[in-house]
């Protein structure tokens, strides 16, 4: 943003977004130009001047007004995580998500899944969508009914913690990779790095395109800008 002369401050809209209609006035106020939104939870309502305040979104959770969005490309690294593993020799993949987290990939994550094993071969296994982080009763109850090889999870491996407990050995009894290697697990577990510098690159581009073109307004036809993760081992 300021490479391209523009300045970025935050401002927070409250808790549930109680704070939105005042943090309108101000932005109205100092003549802010326009704003990036970051991931809110589903339950959060924001009062903003639509009309004449450009947003652009990061990822898919909000869906209270059509605007464009720059997100993850979740599909993608989903089905390169499975082809990876099937280079690599397993035959019984599985993959472990939370309902909420599937949702907030607006079901990418399960789509990429199940269009690998189509075009990839292997075990079709079904999909656990557990209920939280700490269903651990549903993501063993899965675990010994299709027996997989490998597993595909995602920040914070709740998968990896679980099936822990439990005593099967990851690696070793099976092959564990994740759908969002943080910084410090870089090295140690394998799997897809998202991008989030380039996301946030692509959001300040996006906005800057709009302002530039006058183009205010919610947009007749919203953008939705992907940028993949890379594939690295652990």
């Amino acid at each position: 943003a300021e490479r391209q002369g523009f300045k970025l401050e935050p401002f927070w809209l409250g808790k549930n977004g109680e704070a939105s209609r005042q943090v309108a006035r101000v932005l109205n106020a100092r003549s802010v130009r326009g704003s990036v939104l970051a991931p809110p939870k589903e339950a959060e309502l924001f009062d903003l001047a639509w009309d004449r305040h450009p947003v652009v979104a990061l990822g898919y959770t909000f869906g209270q007004k059509p605007i464009n969005q720059v997100a993850h490309g979740h599909f993608n690294g989903v089905f390169t995580c499975y082809r990876e593993l099937r280079k690599l020799g397993y035959k019984r993949i599985g993959a472990v998500l939370t309902e909420q987290d599937d949702q907030h990939s607006n079901h990418c994550w399960s789509g990429g899944y199940f269009a690998a094993q189509h075009l990839c071969g292997g075990a079709k296994l079904p999909l656990p969508k557990l209920n939280g982080y700490d269903d651990r009763d549903g993501c063993f109850a899965w675990f010994k009914r299709t027996r997989p090889d490998a597993i595909i999870g995602t920040h914070p491996d709740p998968a990896l913690r679980m099936l822990g407990a439990q005593g099967v050995g990851v690696p070793g009894r099976i092959c564990y990779v994740t759908l969002d290697v943080e910084r410090g697990n870089l090295g140690h577990v394998a799997g897809i790095r998202q991008n989030w510098n380039d996301m946030g690159g692509a959001l300040v581009d996006l906005l800057i395109g709009q302002l530039h073109a006058n183009d205010y307004g919610l947009p007749a036809t919203p953008k939705v800008v992907l940028i993949d993760g890379d594939w690295v081992p652990g």
